[in-house]
């Protein structure tokens, strides 16, 4: 099977070079292909060609599709011929070269003899060595902050990356990992696609939306069916799809024999179950373990930082104004070591600040620029609380946009409708949940005191003056809402408000 994609990608690099010119390195190619072996061969291809790959994911809107084409300056997009219709019309007007692979090739399996080269695999048509510092892979931010942003990966801060992840996960050639994931994130497409294959070992791939096929493999048995299943022992997901998994289970499985055999199965059949993208509540992290035995390795992954497995220094701190030029250091964390600036080392609460290991370069209108960073601090945006040796995320800042009831939804421009009623003397509105396809909203809001008013009449006036979409699922009433000089809200003093699994998404970036 790696011989016969290896074989493919080979050839698929020939076409590149030949299309691009023999003596053009470091162009950007979109790879716009659903995953299965188009993908692989697409991003295996480019690297062999000496170009720079930029994955993009058929699930995603066509606005992030183009963005994606026009900000790399892409020269080249690949794609199947399922998803061609999407992009073909957009470069045929902007003047990107257009690859189209049909089923030919992957329908029968390709052979050394196939090429008439002697019986080794064909050389690289570039050499691997040369290619050590030059760019491999430019990843897009998830764009929940602002226009989506490309971070600049070397092809040996992804080795880095890869060999990280296939150490932490004691990645083997005997393993099979449950993919579902996205392809235009690190998490998917580096840490549970490239490290596995490059520890030789075996990818399935199947909708993040079918909790039957999801089941089905993670057990290993068709659950229509009744046909065994190939081996899987390792399932990286992300909290909404363990959250899925744990609803659908209640149904599929109702008596006690059967759960005992899924507890038993899973038990059995699968070493590793790992989240990423943002915090398990603890309630998920209960559930999924009575519902298969395992508790899930939780994990930080970001486009800029690349994967934080076994982040060697941490530090959470608290910015002293708005514009974000000095802060304080609450706590630093570096391997195991961790400073805490309390006399009784209480719980700490600020923002999380992550030391590089990798060195990505941000595309700013299609230059690649070095990081400036602070010593190669990120500022991840990430509220933790720190208490115990490990952290706990409990809310997001800069998070204008948020995902609530299918629509995108910007909370200041809610917060302004709503203190534009007469009865609402001060308002703050947050997102909750830090999955974009699941997120409620939430209003603070003081009433004035100058005349008789209640939560049935904000309602009666929201449902005339707002979208639906826009009205808020929760409604907190307050006395008073802490701000700061400056009229920034105290974040910290929002979180009792709320329960602990809440995740608070605010649209300021001052803690």
């Amino acid at each position: 099977m790696y011989e016969d994609l290896y074989l493919r990608s080979w050839d698929l690099a020939q076409g590149i070079k030949d299309l691009l010119g023999h003596d053009v390195s470091s162009a950007r190619v979109c790879l716009f292909c659903p995953g299965s072996m188009s993908h692989v061969m697409a991003v295996w291809a480019t690297w062999m060609a000496g170009h720079v790959a930029v994955p993009l994911c058929p699930s995603t809107d066509q606005a992030r599709v183009e963005h994606v084409i026009m900000d790399t300056k892409a020269d080249l997009v690949i794609t199947t011929v399922d998803q061609v219709s999407r992009v073909h019309n957009f470069t045929k007007a902007h003047g990107q070269k257009l690859i189209v692979l049909d089923e030919t090739w992957w329908t029968e399996p390709k052979k050394v003899s196939d090429l008439e080269l002697d019986s080794s695999l064909p050389q690289s048509p570039v050499e691997p060595a040369t290619m050590k510092d030059s760019s491999a892979m430019i990843m897009y931010t998830a764009g929940m902050t602002g226009t989506p942003r490309g971070f600049v990966y070397a092809h040996s801060g992804l080795g880095e990356q890869i060999d990280l992840v296939a150490n932490t996960w004691e990645l083997a050639a005997s393993d099979s990992v449950l993919h579902s994931l996205r392809l235009d994130s690190v998490y998917g497409a580096i840490n549970s696609l490239q490290a596995p294959l490059a520890s030789g070992a075996r990818i399935k791939i199947v909708p993040v939306n079918d909790q039957m096929s999801l089941w089905s493999n993670i057990l290993g048995v068709g659950l229509k069916s009744g046909k065994t299943l190939a081996k899987i022992n390792l399932f990286p997901s992300i909290p909404n799809v363990y959250s899925s998994l744990i609803q659908s289970s209640a149904e599929l499985f109702k008596d006690k024999k059967t759960k005992e055999y899924v507890k038993s199965a899973c038990g059995k059949r699968v070493r590793l179950m790992v989240s990423s993208t943002s915090a398990l509540s603890p309630s998920v992290l209960s559930q999924w373990k009575n519902v298969t035995g395992h508790k899930i390795l939780d994990n930080f992954v970001s486009t800029e930082t690349g994967t934080g497995l076994e982040t060697k220094e941490t530090q959470i701190v608290r910015y002293r104004d708005h514009t974000r030029s000095a802060h304080d250091v609450l706590a630093e964390s570096a391997g195991n070591t961790t400073s805490i600036d309390t006399e009784e080392q209480e719980p700490v609460m600020g923002e999380l600040r992550i030391k590089l290991q990798t060195d990505t370069r941000e595309l700013k209108d299609g230059v690649e620029v070095a990081n400036t960073d602070d010593e190669k601090w990120f500022n991840t945006g990430d509220l933790v609380e720190f208490s115990g040796g490990s952290h706990r995320l409990w809310g997001k800042l800069n998070m204008t946009k948020i995902r609530h009831k299918g629509t995108t939804i910007d909370t200041l421009n809610v917060e302004k409708k709503l203190l534009s009623n007469k009865d609402i003397d001060d308002c703050y509105v947050v997102g909750l949940g830090d999955v974009k396809e699941n997120q409620q909203l939430a209003a603070l809001i003081v009433l004035t005191k100058t005349k008789k008013v209640n939560i049935d009449s904000i309602l009666e006036w929201c449902s005339t003056e707002m979208k639906e979409e826009e009205i808020p699922t929760i409604f907190k009433l307050v006395t008073n809402i802490h701000r700061d000089n400056s009229g920034h809200v105290d974040k910290i003093k929002l979180r009792p408000l709320f329960h602990e699994e809440d995740i608070l998404c605010f649209h300021d970036c001052k803690l």
